[in-house]
C-alpha cells in the first residue's frame, strides 16, 4: 500500500482518536467518565428533622404530620425524601422509632431516626417547669430533681450571668433547656422584630452552653398576657407573634397549673403546696420559678413530687414541638388561624445558613407516612401531596382561659 492509499485509513484513525481524546477530556472535567454516569459526588444530602414527636392515641392523621417542618438539600440539587413509619401503631400508646431517609443523584444518603410518642388518653403526665434561671437556686433544683429522679423543663434567661454555665449542668442531666426571654425586658413586645432579636440572643446563649437549638419557648407573662399593651398598641399584636413563632418553627408553651410562687417574693412554702399539687387534668403543665426571691419554691419542690408520685403521674419533659399547652386552648387555635389566613405572619427567624434549594418533582404521587427508604432512586420525589388533607394531629390540651 503506496502512501497516496494510506491517507485515508490515517486520516481516519486520526479522528477517532482525537474524539476520544475529546470525550474522556470532558468526562473527567464533569466529574464523570467515559465508562459509565456515575458521578464522583461524595457529599451527603443535609437533612433536618424537627425532632421528637408526639400525637395522641388514636388521632386522626396525614402525611403532612411526619414531613412538617422537614428540611433537606442537597449540592447536586436533587434529593429524594423518604419516610419509614411502620414500626409505629398509632392506636396503641408507646415510643416508636420513625426513619427519615433523603438520598441524592449520586445515590448518597443521610438517614435521621427520631422518636414519635403515641400518648394514651387515659395517660397522667405533669411537666414540671422552672421560667427566670439559672440562678443561685439552680444547684439545689437539680440536686432534688436528681434525688427524686425526675426531670423537668427549665424556660431560661441571661438575667444572672454569673449562673449561665448552669445551662451545661441542665442538660446533662437530662433535662430540657428551653427559651424563655434573653433581658426579660417586656419592651421585647414593641414589635415582632424586637422580640425576634431578644429571641435569637437567648437561642444563641442556650446554644453556645448545651450545643442545642431550642424551638420551645414560653412568652414571658404567658401568651395571653396583657402587659405588652404598655408597649405596644395592636389589640393583635401577641395573636400576629404566636403566629410568627409557629411559622417560624417554634411551639410556644404557657401552663394549666400554677404553684403561684409569682404572686410575691418567697411565698410561703404551705401556700406553694398547696397550689400546685391539684390533679385537674390527665396532662399538666406546672409553673413555679427559678430566681433567687423563690427559695422557697425550692423548699416546696420535693413535697410536689411526692404528690404527684403517688398520684401515679409520670414526670415528662416538652421537647416537642407537638405538644400544646395554650391559654385559650382550642379557641385560641382557631384564632391564629384566623388571623394567618386573613394576613400570613412576618417571620424574622435570623437564619445562620440557608440550604440549597431541592429539585423535587411535584408531579409524583405523595407516598404514604408508611413508606420505607429506597437504597437507590432514579428520579427526584415527593412526600407531599399539594392536595393533602390538612388535620390538627398533635395532643393539645386546653390550658384556662387566663393564669396569671
Amino acid at each position: 500500500m503506496n502512501k497516496l492509499q494510506r491517507w485515508p485509513l490515517m486520516a481516519i484513525l486520526f479522528t477517532i482518536i482525537t474524539f476520544a481524546f475529546f470525550v474522556a477530556c470532558t468526562g473527567r472535567a464533569n466529574g464523570g467518565s467515559i465508562f459509565g454516569s456515575e458521578s464522583d459526588d461524595s457529599v451527603a444530602p443535609v437533612l433536618t428533622t424537627r425532632g421528637p414527636m408526639m400525637i395522641m392515641e388514636g388521632e386522626p392523621h396525614d402525611s403532612s404530620f411526619l414531613t412538617k417542618g422537614i428540611k433537606y438539600s442537597d449540592n447536586s440539587g436533587l434529593a429524594r425524601l423518604t419516610i419509614d413509619s411502620s414500626a409505629v401503631d398509632w392506636n396503641r400508646r408507646g415510643i416508636y422509632n420513625v426513619v427519615y431517609a433523603v438520598t441524592d443523584s449520586a445515590h448518597n444518603v443521610t438517614t435521621v431516626t427520631e422518636q414519635l410518642r403515641v400518648v394514651g388518653k387515659d395517660e397522667k403526665i405533669i411537666y414540671l417547669t422552672f421560667d427566670d434561671g439559672p440562678s443561685v437556686c439552680t444547684d439545689d433544683i437539680l440536686r432534688i430533681l436528681k434525688e427524686e429522679n425526675v426531670k423537668a423543663t427549665f424556660f431560661v434567661t441571661a438575667q444572672f450571668t454569673p449562673y449561665l454555665s448552669k445551662l451545661t449542668d441542665i442538660a446533662r442531666d437530662g433535662h430540657e433547656v428551653a427559651i424563655h426571654t434573653y433581658s426579660h425586658n417586656f419592651k421585647m413586645y414593641q414589635s415582632i422584630e424586637s422580640y425576634f432579636e431578644d429571641l435569637n440572643k437567648i437561642k444563641d446563649v442556650i446554644i453556645k452552653y448545651t450545643g442545642k437549638s431550642p424551638r420551645i419557648m414560653r412568652h414571658p407573662g404567658g401568651s395571653s398576657n396583657s402587659i405588652f399593651k404598655k408597649h405596644n398598641r395592636d389589640p393583635q399584636f401577641m395573636d400576629r407573634l404566636c403566629v410568627a413563632l409557629l411559622d417560624s418553627g417554634y411551639q410556644f408553651v404557657d401552663w394549666n397549673l400554677d404553684s403561684r410562687d409569682a404572686s410575691g417574693n418567697n411565698v410561703p412554702v404551705n401556700v406553694i403546696v398547696r397550689s400546685a399539687c391539684q390533679t385537674a387534668h390527665h396532662i399538666q403543665c406546672l409553673l413555679m420559678h427559678d430566681t433567687g426571691a423563690k427559695r422557697t419554691t425550692v423548699q416546696a419542690l420535693p413535697q410536689i413530687i411526692r404528690f404527684f408520685k403517688q398520684q401515679g403521674y409520670e414526670f415528662g419533659v416538652i421537647n416537642s414541638v407537638d405538644y400544646v399547652c395554650w391559654h385559650g386552648g382550642a379557641q385560641k387555635l382557631e384564632r391564629l388561624n384566623r388571623l394567618r389566613a386573613k394576613q400570613p405572619a412576618v417571620t424574622p427567624l435570623k437564619e445562620t445558613s440557608r440550604p440549597k434549594p431541592v429539585k423535587v418533582d411535584t408531579s409524583a404521587s405523595a407516598p404514604t407516612p408508611e413508606q420505607k427508604p429506597t437504597p437507590k432512586p432514579k428520579a427526584a420525589d415527593s412526600t407531599v401531596s399539594p392536595k393533602a388533607k390538612k388535620t390538627h394531629a398533635r395532643p393539645h390540651y386546653e390550658a384556662p382561659d387566663s393564669v396569671m
